[in-house]
């Protein structure tokens, strides 16, 4: 009897010591993780893969990889490559590993679930789940990347430009990897790029789509003038200057017998300044032959009619 009793103490001693029950934690890290703003896959600094998963995490300068060991996977990825391995076999992601802010950071689903763990996404609270048998990681994603435009007035420091946008001027900060590149932040030229929110509601810059001198403009008038077109992704971003009534620029997409989109866009500055303005088009060919045509007007402050149009063949 007094045998059962003490198998009895030890092994609720033992269940009670032992590492296998399940609690929520948020991780205190310097960098948090962020939306990939193509895939929408939430990527991890590599941290959490060592602290979080329990993987050895080893570092090859020379071939930018990642090596990652834990539950008896093996993962091999590579800095801006798509393609990883796991215990030797090739497998495609959908986004790719980077090196942000001076981090590294790694797709958290695909690593997560190659050693054995459950990802959930919980959308309406921005929140992702993290479930190993251990233990569970509750993530609160803050950052998103947008894609941004804008026209450049300056460099302000080492960390951060001055961009001309819609709205009027917004400093946006630079992450490290640009700041160490020698970018020549010539002003006037128009850019478009990627950013996010930092934790103090900061615009961070971490990659440069397209930067342009607006020398051979598309299109120009009295109204209009150094508008550029930048295809990106499937839709047309249209950039440049306009003097316009009350800083409102009419817009208009036409294939050559209907109208595709339509509608107005704010600038800077209203006539008889110029204003920069940014459109973002989302328009398809309805036959595939047809060619698109961005007609851009001002309204008559008499009637509404549209005047000073502007067209210009879409590429």
């Amino acid at each position: 009897m007094h045998f059962q009793k003490w198998i009895i103490f030890f092994l609720l001693s033992f269940w009670m010591i032992t590492p296998m029950s399940v609690y929520a934690q948020q991780p205190n890290w310097d960098v948090a993780p962020y939306i990939e703003i193509h895939s929408k896959r939430t990527m991890v600094p590599i941290r959490f893969i060592s602290e979080e998963l329990g993987a050895e995490v080893n570092w090859n300068p020379v071939s930018k990889t990642v090596l990652l060991d834990a539950a008896e996977k093996n993962i091999v990825l590579t800095i801006g490559s798509n393609q990883a391995t796991v215990n030797g076999k090739t497998h495609t992601l959908d986004t790719k590993p980077m090196i942000r802010d001076g981090r590294t950071f790694v797709p958290l689903r695909f690593i997560s679930e190659s050693f054995g763990a459950q990802v959930e996404w919980i959308g309406v609270e921005n929140k992702v789940v993290v479930k190993t048998n251990h233990h569970t990681v509750e993530m609160v994603i803050k950052q998103w990347e947008v894609i941004g435009s804008g026209r450049i007035i300056g460099q302000v420091d080492p960390h951060s430009v001055e961009i001309e946008t819609n709205k009027g001027p917004n400093v946006v900060q630079l992450s490290h990897p640009l700041m160490e590149q020698s970018i020549s932040w010539k002003e006037g030229a128009y850019i478009l790029y990627k950013s996010y929110s930092d934790e103090h509601n900061r615009q961070v810059m971490t990659e440069i789509i397209q930067m342009i001198n607006p020398t051979r403009p598309y299109g120009e008038n009295e109204r209009f003038s150094k508008v550029h077109v930048i295809p990106y992704e499937g839709k047309y971003w249209v950039l440049g200057l306009a003097r316009v009534f009350e800083g409102v620029t009419g817009y208009v997409v036409e294939d050559g017998h209907n109208e595709l989109v339509k509608g107005h866009e704010t600038t800077s500055k209203g006539a008889p300044e110029w204003g920069f303005f940014t459109l973002n088009l989302n328009v398809k060919k309805i036959q595939p032959n047809s060619t698109l045509t961005l007609i851009l007007f001002e309204e008559s402050p008499k009637d509404g009619s549209r005047q000073f149009e502007l067209p210009i063949v879409l590429p």
